[in-house]
């Protein structure tokens, strides 16, 4: 979805809940790359062609557009703020919504480590780099299991409690299956 040429992360993770919510509710659906481009343009004013440009964008944002204009032909219907740091929360919100839609803080550590291969992220004291929107959609003993860069992450929980920054449950007609019912039973 473009994130590994673009810093287009809100929107990527966007594509990435869509094609979760709809895998698990009947039939996987990939939004194309030119949608994800579309919402990044819109969104964080990318322009094509011009890196000055290419600065991210604001998650709260990418979720009023969206919800009010969709991306890739997906609209959502409401979000919600969870606390990043209760753990049980975000685990319920994981669960119920089909995922989460998070803000963290990387380190050089972080990226080394995504980088080598190594699928878990474990806290450290290093100096943040930058920001990422990256969505989880499930989580075990260890932590979290978020979507980023083409690949599955783990996320250890203390790691999750320290990088994160912000938190949302999206409610998604994606999400529903042909009984009204979310796969997660959640009417």
């Amino acid at each position: 979805m473009l994130n590994d040429q673009l810093g287009d992360c809100t929107c990527a993770a966007a594509g990435h809940c869509t094609m979760n919510w709809t895998a698990n509710a009947g039939v996987l659906i990939t939004p194309p790359d030119s949608a994800i481009l579309t919402a990044y343009e819109a969104v964080g004013g990318y322009v094509p062609g011009d890196p000055n440009t290419d600065n991210g964008a604001v998650e709260l944002d990418v979720l009023k557009y969206w919800q009010n204009t969709g991306i890739g032909g997906h609209k959502i219907g409401a979000y919600v703020s969870i606390n990043p740091r209760n753990i049980q929360h975000l685990k319920i919100a994981s669960w119920l919504f089909g995922g989460i839609y998070t803000g963290v803080a990387l380190t050089q550590a972080d990226m080394n480590a995504a980088e080598s291969g190594n699928t878990t992220w474990t806290y450290n004291k290093g100096p943040f780099i930058g920001g990422h929107a990256i969505p989880a959609f499930g989580y075990n003993n260890v932590g979290f299991q978020f979507v980023t860069w083409g690949a599955i992450q783990t996320a250890t929980y203390e790691w999750v409690y320290n990088r994160t920054d912000e938190a949302y449950g999206i409610i998604s007609k994606d999400w529903i299956e042909n009984n009204g019912n979310a796969p997660s039973g959640f009417n």
